[in-house]
Formats: C-alpha cells, structure tokens, sequence
C-alpha cells in the first residue's frame, strides 16, 4: 500500500492555530514542556512533511491552564518592558473585589508578573525608580 506524503503549503502559516497540525492538546503539550512558538512550528512542519498526522490525545483541564499560563506570560515577556510590568503589578497588588475567586486570580496574576521581573526585591527596586 502506497503512503501519501503531504506536502506543506506554500503560503506562509501566520498563527499556530492556523497550522495544519495543530490540536489544542498538542499545543499544550508543547507549552508545558517550554517549547516556543518558533520550535513549535518547526516540529509541527517537520511531522506534517513527514505525512504524520495531529496528535490527538486526551488531555487534562490543569494541564491547559498551564499552557494558557505559558502563553499569556510569554506574551507579557515579549511585548512588555519589565518596568511596563512592574507598574501593572504594583497597581493590581492588593486589589480587592466582593468575589474571592477573583481576588485569588488578580493574586495569581500579580506573582506571574513579579515573577517576570525577577522577584519581589526586583519588584521594588522598579517600583522605586518609577516613583510608585
């Protein structure tokens, strides 16, 4: 029996959701394990040239909050400076809402984002060369 190899497309792929290979749970397989976008692809067009197809598996709900986190981090890294960060930090830090669930968020974010600067002494030391 003859194997068909797919062939890539042509047209350059501008998002990962829009390559061929992806599967969410892939994707957050990938994140998980700290891949970047770029490595990502780079595995997702060596498996498509190869004729291999998405991965399909069953995954957990943590296991995709973590890539969501892994996501939305990178991005923060990427777009922002970490004096940008600093000051949404210092803002968001001590926040409170009549929802306890949503103040346990607005806390989980404010440690992602200290933590993107480099810890609570970094932290500070931002928030005093901002004036904050």
């Amino acid at each position: 029996m003859k194997k068909t190899v797919k062939k890539t497309s042509k047209k350059k792929i501008r998002s990962l959701a829009d390559h061929p290979m992806y599967t969410h749970a892939d994707f957050a397989y990938f994140c998980e394990k700290g891949f970047s976008n770029e490595e990502i692809f780079a595995v997702w067009d060596r498996d498509l040239a190869a004729g291999r197809e998405p991965c399909r598996y069953i995954i957990d709900p943590v296991t995709i909050m973590v890539a969501h986190a892994a996501v939305m981090v990178n991005g923060l890294r990427e777009n922002l400076s970490p004096e940008a960060i600093s000051s949404i930090a210092a803002h968001i830090q001590g926040a409170r809402t009549n929802n306890l669930k949503v103040d346990q968020e607005v806390v989980w974010f404010c440690k992602k984002l200290i933590g993107l600067v480099g810890g609570h002494e970094q932290q500070a030391r931002l928030m005093e060369e901002l004036g904050l």
